[in-house]
């Protein structure tokens, strides 16, 4: 049923490191979890290191609740969220709660890194992302908790002391 609704796609492959790489427009939305069921089974049966299906739905309407996939693609897509950058910025928009106005996402952090997220150009690049999946631009604002203060951190456990080992003794040479 999932194949039925492609409506263009574009394969890209490296031979030597065995991975495929298809930007794949559908028309109507396809769920994360059945994508990546799909380059799972793809990736096994062809003995690949990965297989990645990059998604557009030109024909479905951006609704809030596609937010998650988009920040899951977010991370696939552009390197710059890979690594450092990935981790915080996952961890960032944790529990972060997504309300539109208009043409404005409203991303309400609940754990500070506004900054964070500002320097890392992740505002443009959700928007950029949602205009490239979806065929709509968003301006996001990232509102709610945007930073943290030292006093914040106050009500944080504390992890205790840690004893660490001490190294034997050398020899002396004689």
């Amino acid at each position: 049923a999932i194949l039925s609704r492609i409506s263009a796609y574009s394969a890209k492959a490296d031979k030597e490191l065995r991975i495929i790489s298809c930007d794949v427009e559908f028309n109507g939305y396809v769920p994360y979890s059945a994508l990546i069921s799909i380059e799972n089974s793809i990736a096994k049966a062809y003995e690949l290191t990965r297989m990645e299906i990059h998604p557009s739905f030109k024909n479905v309407e951006f609704d809030i609740c596609y937010t998650e996939h988009v920040f899951i693609e977010l991370t696939r897509r552009n390197a710059s969220c890979n690594g450092f950058f990935s981790g915080a910025f996952i961890e960032k928009l944790n529990g972060a709660d997504v309300t539109q106005e208009l043409d404005t996402l409203y991303i309400s952090l609940q754990n500070g890194g506004k900054s964070l997220l500002i320097s890392g150009g992740a505002d443009t690049k959700i928007s950029d992302l949602i205009e490239e999946m979806f065929g709509c631009r968003k301006t996001i604002e990232f509102t709610g908790v945007t930073e943290l203060s030292y006093e914040d951190l106050d009500g944080i456990e504390s992890l205790g002391t840690i004893t660490l080992p001490t190294p034997p003794e050398e020899k002396q040479a004689i």
